[in-house]
């Protein structure tokens, strides 16, 4: 999983960003061009409404499937182009209920089955993330061991930035470079590097974006993963759904890549998003810990 680059949601923050936004077109006037990194952020940013779409709706709840060996290359005729997946309910998985408020990035996750996360350890296992630290808890006992944390701390932020990217495209501290373009599957691409500057997040990955010209969504893009030391690049795919009138990546899977996007791994990981609701009226306290 990639290290999530968190730059809270407030809405001191929103007035921010629209001060930014405002002041780059005045700056920038008629002069932005397709081959202008901002200008193509810009355009993503906007077709997702922005950050304001988040705040707007306040909080969302969500059932959310990880599933790694979900198309293992060797054993697929078609290579794996049709997302085939482990339909069986007995497959190994990690579900949790997550749920998030926008305003502070708040997180919390309720695992209702592991096949990977302490699988070695029976109960309730629920993690959260308060806006300041990350907590564990186990059939309502903390539990502080220092590698579990740091898990539960990297799973609570990277959740949340998966689900977010797209509206946190322009946060304060984020670097765009325009890569040029790259055909795939038939489309020509325009990519953008995304780069971040020191003392945002925990971690500082890259990422390279490839944005589809027609529906102006990132249809996939390279990531690192330096918080664990991962030195090779992962490719991550997206199958977008329209929930509430936002288009939300839905649909992920990732894969050990080169650095031109290239498939290097043999095997894919799953992300599904389900059962997605807005506006649930969450107390700020759920993401507390006990």
């Amino acid at each position: 999983m990639p290290r999530r680059t968190i730059a809270r949601i407030s809405m001191r923050g929103a007035r921010y960003a629209l001060l930014s936004v405002i002041v780059y077109i005045i700056t920038t006037g008629c002069t932005a061009r397709p081959t202008d990194a901002h200008w193509l952020i810009q355009q993503v940013y906007d077709r997702v409404g922005g950050r304001a779409a988040l705040l707007e709706r306040g909080d969302v709840r969500y059932e959310y499937t990880y599933r790694r060996d979900a198309c293992v290359i060797a054993d697929a005729s078609d290579g794996c182009k049709n997302w085939k997946t482990v339909d069986s309910a007995d497959a190994p998985a990690d579900v949790s209920v997550e749920q998030y408020i926008f305003n502070g990035e708040l997180s919390r996750g309720r695992y209702i089955q592991r096949a990977y996360l302490l699988a070695d350890r029976a109960g309730d296992l629920i993690q959260g993330y308060d806006g300041e630290r990350t907590w564990l808890t186990l059939d309502g006992v903390s539990i502080g061991e220092r590698a579990a944390l740091k898990r539960a701390d990297f799973l609570r932020k990277t959740n949340y930035y998966w689900f977010a990217m797209l509206h946190k495209l322009r946060d304060p501290g984020t670097v765009y470079t325009y890569e040029g373009t790259r055909k795939v599957n038939g489309i020509e691409y325009a990519l953008v590097r995304l780069d971040f500057n020191a003392g945002i997040g925990d971690v500082q990955d890259t990422y390279v974006l490839y944005i589809n010209p027609d529906s102006r969504l990132i249809d996939q893009f390279t990531f690192t993963i330096r918080d664990y030391n991962v030195q090779t690049p992962r490719l991550m795919q997206v199958q977008y759904e329209n929930v509430d009138g936002i288009p939300l990546p839905v649909r992920r899977r990732f894969i050990a890549s080169d650095s031109s996007g290239a498939v290097r791994g043999d095997s894919w990981t799953e992300e599904i998003m389900a059962e997605i609701q807005f506006r649930n009226g969450f107390s700020r306290t759920l993401f507390t810990a006990p």
